[in-house]
């Protein structure tokens, strides 16, 4: 049996992985305790690693303690309120630790659904600013905080009507 089970985001056709919506933090079985060792790279608990229990023992005891993923939603509108519907958009996520010392990017493509709705998990405590570039045109976020947990799903970007 897997510890793990992608669960659909809820915006099923953004991306192309089915990202989890918790992250494990530890797993205790009796008096065995297992806690993650984190990827550097990723920040992902159980990098690979997969639990088995074989079929038909018994298992009292389990504990498995998870967080809530930090979520940043984000809806794409025009200036007339027109949401900018099933396309695809350059997406940029930047963030900050709390220090100012510490910085990292997350970019690619995403794809918004039929509200102009789209959404990424990320990792990091921290300050976040996030920008999107579609036809020639962009637009960026204020920087907001997210804390440990913390999802940020009511962020609206306004793209001038105006392609160049």
């Amino acid at each position: 049996m897997y510890l793990t089970v992608p669960l659909p985001n809820r915006n099923d056709n953004v991306g192309t992985d089915t990202e989890l919506a918790y992250r494990i933090l530890s797993v205790k079985i009796g008096e065995i305790s297992l806690k993650p060792a984190f990827d550097l790279h990723t920040l992902s608990p159980f990098n690979g690693t997969a639990f088995s229990i074989t079929p038909g023992v018994h298992v009292e005891d389990v504990e498995i303690v998870v967080q809530r993923r930090m979520r940043i939603g984000t809806t794409i509108v025009l200036t007339d309120g027109t949401p900018l519907a099933n396309k695809e958009v350059s997406l940029n996520i930047e963030t900050r630790d709390l220090e100012g010392d510490g910085r990292g990017k997350l970019w690619g493509p995403v794809r918004t659904d039929a509200r102009g709705y789209f959404e990424r998990y990320v990792n990091r405590i921290g300050f976040y600013t996030v920008s999107v570039e579609y036809d020639g045109v962009s637009a960026m976020s204020s920087e907001f905080l997210l804390n440990a947990g913390e999802r940020r799903e009511d962020l609206i970007l306004k793209l001038p009507n105006d392609r160049r």
